[in-house]
């Protein structure tokens, strides 16, 4: 791995060194809260409790932004990632795999198929 690649810097250190201080202390005012991976994992969890799976996302790639070793965020990852393969592989997933090269072909397929079930009815 590149050495640059694995120095990260946190999105809010960013903003204190580029921005004035007068400016940096508005907007981190604005936030209220000190926003960490904590913070984000939990908010992942409500988002997953409500059914929004792309939120949920979109908060633990923003907690292991700011924290690659957060542990509940890894396991909330890992837990997704086991769940979503079990649900493919019982939905069929693996058959439709083994049928198509890719899953474009079985998408227009599906589409077509939609596409005359609603002409019919």
């Amino acid at each position: 791995m590149d050495k640059d690649k694995s120095k990260l810097v946190n999105i809010a250190t960013l903003l204190e060194k580029n921005l004035e201080s007068d400016l940096y202390n508005k907007y981190k005012h604005k936030l209220g809260i000190n926003i960490n991976a904590d913070y984000l994992y939990q908010w992942a969890l409500i988002s997953l409790n409500e059914g929004s799976t792309e939120k949920a996302i979109s908060f633990i790639i923003s907690a292991l932004d700011l924290d690659r070793r957060h542990s509940p965020t890894l396991h909330l990852l890992k837990s997704m990632v086991t769940g979503l393969s079990r649900d493919f592989y019982e939905d069929g997933g693996a058959d439709y795999k083994q049928r198509y090269d890719d899953f474009d072909e079985l998408i227009k397929i599906i589409k077509k198929k939609a596409i005359s079930i609603k002409k019919k009815s």
